[in-house]
């Protein structure tokens, strides 16, 4: 079951999740001094945003990969450009290759 949802999931739609990683990663770190004082409330929220952020870090890596070839794609890579090992077109939907 996880595997067949896994390879549905477009490229455009594992950076979506990625990025939403961030922000819940990154918004969970800038309300820690809220709770801070508040029993093991801030404790938690730090540790869930750390958690999170490693999380994103570590499928950015896994996930962010040429579809063709498996080479890691890097900053600055748009929809329908070529990747830097393998020369083919990176889609980020399914489009295939021309």
């Amino acid at each position: 079951m996880m595997g067949k949802w896994l390879k549905e999931l477009t490229l455009r739609k594992k950076l979506h999740i990625i990025w939403a990683l961030y922000a819940i990663g990154c918004v969970l770190a800038l309300s820690f001094p809220l709770f801070v004082d508040i029993g093991n409330t801030g404790l938690v929220l730090m540790i869930s945003s750390w958690a999170f952020l490693i999380w994103a870090l570590v499928l950015t890596f896994r996930w962010w990969r040429c579809p063709h070839c498996g080479c890691f794609l890097g900053r600055g890579q748009k929809d329908g450009d070529y990747c830097r090992e393998c020369g083919k077109r990176v889609f980020w939907e399914d489009h295939g290759d021309f």
